[in-house]
């Protein structure tokens, strides 16, 4: 999360993760586990994207609950793209569960997750709340590539 309130996002989040826990119920927990996760991982906090990962794997599969397995394989594709371990699996990516929602969050978590397909979604202004943020990640990935300022900087003129 380049800018904002981490300190404040991490706050919040780690409360729901407790109040989900006090309740028992999976669907409040994954919920809370899937939040804290993205947070921790735009924030670079890794050992805690990491943990919060795992949990929810472990909890969305014990439940059986497909939606929050493939929210947990995403998040685990981004903890692994960040920490340099491998890229995210194409199989993750090509789930018929894992929808562009899924697609656009991965694409605010790392660099290396992003498709075309996102990106053009981003240009177009469906990607909605993540829209700004994804047209950033496409402008440094240009400059990184040797793309140069002008086209790090088109690719973002429109919006």
């Amino acid at each position: 999360m380049p800018n904002g309130r981490a300190d404040r996002a991490a706050r919040v989040t780690r409360e729901t993760l407790e109040c989900a826990q006090a309740t028992g119920h999976p669907l409040s927990l994954c919920l809370a586990l899937t939040s804290i996760c993205t947070v921790a991982l735009w924030t670079g906090d890794l050992p805690e994207a990491r943990h919060c990962v795992a949990m929810l794997l472990e909890q969305s599969n014990r439940h059986s609950l497909a939606y929050w397995q493939v929210w947990g394989r995403c998040l685990e594709a981004a903890v692994r793209s960040r920490t340099g371990e491998r890229k995210a699996h194409p199989r993750v990516l090509s789930d018929p569960l894992c929808h562009p929602m899924h697609h656009e969050t991965l694409a605010t978590l790392s660099a290396e997750l992003p498709t075309e397909a996102i990106a053009a979604r981003a240009e177009s202004g469906l990607a909605g709340w993540c829209a700004a943020e994804l047209l950033r990640v496409e402008a440094e990935t240009l400059l990184r590539d040797g793309g140069g300022t002008i086209a790090a900087e088109g690719c973002c003129s429109d919006h």
